[in-house]
């Protein structure tokens, strides 16, 4: 096995070293991290007490300061995997950009997991974070660029780097797509609950229960989207733990069990103009036969008047919106108002479906991007 600089790399296949990138006006490794980089091999570098094993391939990226305000904003999160020494994930966290993390070991030894920047391509290749791990000394123990998928090898843990997040920033966070189901699976309530917020479900017995969400992670790809939820009842933590979208996971709560469907897209509010970003539903009317006769956009928390062809005015009033990520879990909550105010119906929309209102019915079309309204 061939060394250089540190570097093992396995040669099952042709490889050539290429000059290290440009990321944002910096050298892809600078200081002690002078390395080769070998396209298309697995490289394992050994740094004082860590070892650092990644893809290695290098391409061309555009520079954060060249494309100001687009996916390659240095302000998105890094989503970050704690792994015990068997690799087992013990715990996963959404790194912001100059805000480390700590992290206590099984031995007691407190780390530290600096962001200093990120890349947000779109394809895999092209995610990647600069990054530090300091000892309790404030020591720098590992400090280089890494690919999404790369991780760092401590004597008690792992570090890695599974994601870019999705969100631009730390203050703009996705909501988590959350199915209460019963002892078999049922889905008895859909809900959407911001990290930090609460919402209540009571089941047929008069048990309420209280779900948190305490944090989101929203990566480009599906892996790395995930929810921490809390279930409380009487005021007391019954259960919690990690989700990960996709994963077919659940929490049990004994007569209640909670499965994460999806993320949504963010919803804000604005501090200079109270603006609010979120997600319209995009609703169309159709008569008695299933034709369409009008369409409508709706922000949630806002209402529309429509009338039919026979005079009957109906009011179409969105709470909720849940644009998922994936397609298992874009849903709108409606309901539908009388002239004289009465609620004439009102339910869990997937797109696609529809719900009988007045003359005819409205149907979900689909969910719009987050805009500012």
């Amino acid at each position: 096995m061939a060394m250089k600089d540190g570097f093992a790399a396995k040669k099952n296949q042709t490889t050539e070293t290429q000059a290290p990138r440009s990321f944002a006006g910096t050298s892809r490794f600078t200081k002690f991290r002078n390395m080769a980089l070998l396209t298309g091999a697995l490289m394992t570098c050994s740094m004082g007490m860590a070892t650092f094993t990644g893809c290695g391939k290098t391409t061309n990226v555009i520079a954060a300061s060249e494309a100001p305000g687009s996916v390659y904003s240095t302000n998105r999160p890094a989503i970050i995997a704690i792994k015990n020494s068997n690799g087992a994930v013990v715990d996963q966290q959404v790194v912001s950009v100059g805000k480390p993390f700590n992290y206590t070991d099984d031995q007691g030894k407190t780390w530290t997991v600096k962001v200093n920047s990120t890349n947000a391509g779109f394809t895999l290749n092209e995610k990647s974070a600069d990054m530090d791990i300091l000892d309790s000394n404030g020591q720098k123990v590992w400090s280089g660029v890494w690919n999404v998928g790369d991780e760092a090898v401590l004597p008690n843990f792992r570090v890695q780097l599974q994601d870019i997040s999705i969100s631009v920033s730390d203050n703009i966070v996705p909501f988590a797509i959350i199915s209460v189901k019963d002892s078999t699976g049922l889905v008895l309530a859909q809900l959407e609950i911001a990290p930090g917020a609460t919402s209540n479900y009571t089941d047929s017995n008069g048990r309420t229960y209280t779900i948190k969400v305490t944090e989101t992670g929203a990566g480009f790809t599906l892996n790395a989207k995930y929810a921490k939820i809390e279930i409380s009842k009487n005021g007391q933590v019954i259960a919690n733990g990690t989700l990960d979208v996709g994963a077919g996971q659940s929490i049990d709560a004994g007569n209640i069990k909670i499965a994460l469907d999806d993320l949504s897209v963010a919803q804000t509010i604005s501090p200079e103009d109270g603006k609010v970003l979120n997600s319209p539903a995009l609703l169309k009317v159709l008569d008695g036969t299933g034709v369409c006769i009008g369409e409508l956009k709706i922000y949630p928390g806002q209402e529309s008047n429509y009338t039919f062809p026979n005079g009957q005015t109906v009011t179409i009033k969105v709470d909720v919106t849940a644009p998922g990520y994936t397609l298992s879990a874009k849903w709108v909550k409606l309901e539908s108002f009388l002239p004289n105010g009465q609620v004439s119906a009102s339910g869990t929309i997937n797109v696609g479906d529809s719900l009988d209102v007045g003359s005819g019915k409205v149907q979900v079309s689909d969910i719009g991007t987050a805009e500012w309204h």
